[in-house]
């Protein structure tokens, strides 16, 4: 699935705990109302990083705990990329 709000919104209603919260580790299951089985929930992977590297372009640099990601390091993997003619499979292209 992907991160629409009301999407985590359902998942949270069913159980699942997918908010970052530092005192509560995340739940990403709920359990099947006639089976009792867990039912787990994914998150589209692909979204999730296309997400990520919309938000690093539109609010470059970024503070970890640790650093700054910035958005320069991804205009320089292309520069590389372009300068040398070989392309890891990353799919970052002019």
């Amino acid at each position: 699935m992907d991160g629409h709000a009301s999407n985590v919104n359902m998942c949270n209603q069913l159980g699942c705990q997918l908010k970052g919260n530092p005192h509560e580790p995340l739940k990403t299951f709920f359990e099947h109302p006639v089976a009792a089985d867990r039912v787990f929930v994914l998150m589209d992977a692909c979204h999730m990083l296309k997400l990520a590297r919309n938000m690093l372009q539109a609010y470059s640099p970024i503070t970890s705990a640790t650093r700054e990601i910035s958005w320069s390091y991804i205009v320089e993997l292309n520069n590389v990329q372009t300068k040398d003619g070989l392309h890891t499979a990353n799919k970052i292209t002019n």
